[in-house]
């Protein structure tokens, strides 16, 4: 199985983080810095399993 570049998960722990916090992804990074170590660690391993689970199952995505 494929694994998720650090750089993806990154990506996809902010996009999570912004849609949480109801704003840009452009407004989400300039406050990433600015939450907790833990729970950025929360978001990215959530991240993680999102986006290992895409790459285990490409052709199953049905955007719902």
């Amino acid at each position: 199985m494929p694994m998720p570049t650090d750089a993806q998960v990154d990506a996809g722990a902010l996009a999570l983080w912004a849609h949480t916090q109801g704003c840009t992804t452009d407004e989400a990074e300039e406050r990433w810095n600015s939450v907790l170590e833990d729970f950025r660690n929360v978001y990215r391993r959530i991240a993680r399993l999102v986006i290992e689970a895409a790459l285990d199952k490409p052709g199953n995505q049905t955007g719902d």
